[in-house]
C-alpha cells in the first residue's frame, strides 16, 4: 500500500511541475492575437507555419523555435505562428524547450519551398504523432489552424547568435570545429531578457 501511496504521489508531482509549475516565458515573448490570413509568399520566400501540438502535459513550458539563427515562434500548447522565410538555402528548424539553446535535440531540417506554404509540428512524448519536430500535410495544418489560437512575436528577426545550420552540418560531418552554444549568453542578450531574474 505504501509503494502505491509513494507512486501515486510522484505522478502528481510530475503532473504538478509539467502543467502548472515550470518557468512559462510565452507571454514575455509573444501575444495571443486574433489570426489572419497571410498574404502569399513571393517566387523568393516560403511562408513557414509552426505548431505546438494541443497536448497538457509539459504545456506550462514556453517552446521557442528557431529557424538556423533567428527565433520565429514562442509558442504555449494549442497555438501556431507563421513566418517568411528566404527561399535561398535549407533551414534547420530547432524547438528549444524552456530556453535551453545549448541542448538543440529536437530538430527539422526545412528544405525551401520558393513560393510555397511548409508546415511543422512540435509534439510530445504524450502527444498524437510521437516526440520532436516533423512536417505535416497541409490538410491537417489547415484543420488546426481553425483549432488553435495564433501567436505573434513581440520582436522579429531576433538573433540568438549561434546557427544551427552550421551545428548540424558539422555533427552530421564529425566536424571537430563544432560551434560551442553558450546558452547563458545567448538568454542574456535576448532583448526582453529580465536581469532581476537573477536575483
Amino acid at each position: 500500500m505504501n509503494k502505491m501511496n509513494s507512486f501515486i504521489k510522484v505522478v502528481v508531482i510530475f503532473l504538478l511541475l509539467n502543467v502548472f509549475g515550470c518557468s512559462n516565458k510565452v507571454a514575455l515573448y509573444s501575444s495571443e492575437v486574433k489570426y489572419s490570413l497571410p498574404s502569399p509568399p513571393s517566387a523568393n520566400e516560403t511562408l513557414l507555419y509552426l505548431f505546438r501540438e494541443d497536448t497538457i502535459v509539459g504545456g506550462a513550458i514556453g517552446l521557442t523555435f528557431v529557424a538556423d539563427d533567428t527565433v520565429v515562434a514562442t509558442l504555449s500548447h494549442g497555438t501556431f505562428s507563421y513566418v517568411n522565410l528566404p527561399a535561398d538555402k535549407p533551414y534547420e528548424i530547432v524547438a528549444v524547450m524552456n530556453e535551453n539553446f545549448a541542448d538543440p535535440k529536437y530538430h527539422f531540417r526545412l528544405d525551401p519551398e520558393p513560393g510555397g506554404n511548409a508546415y511543422v509540428m512540435w509534439s510530445n512524448a504524450l502527444g498524437l504523432r510521437g516526440f520532436g519536430v516533423s512536417a505535416i500535410d497541409e490538410g491537417y495544418a489547415e484543420k488546426i489552424i481553425k483549432e488553435y489560437g495564433y501567436r505573434k512575436l513581440k520582436i522579429k528577426g531576433e538573433k540568438i547568435g549561434v546557427s544551427y545550420n552550421e551545428y548540424f552540418d558539422k555533427l552530421v560531418t564529425k566536424d571537430s570545429s563544432i560551434p560551442v552554444i553558450d546558452n547563458e549568453k545567448i538568454i542574456r542578450n535576448r532583448p526582453l531578457y529580465d536581469a532581476s531574474e537573477e536575483q
